[in-house]
């Protein structure tokens, strides 16, 4: 298991969300 990947995963993911509710949102 590569963590350091999964975690890299998991941050561009939150971006991504982040990224899509200010969209989203304006």
């Amino acid at each position: 298991v590569n963590d350091k990947s999964d975690k890299r995963y998991e941050f561009r993911k939150v971006q991504i969300e982040r990224y899509v509710k200010a969209e989203f949102e304006k």
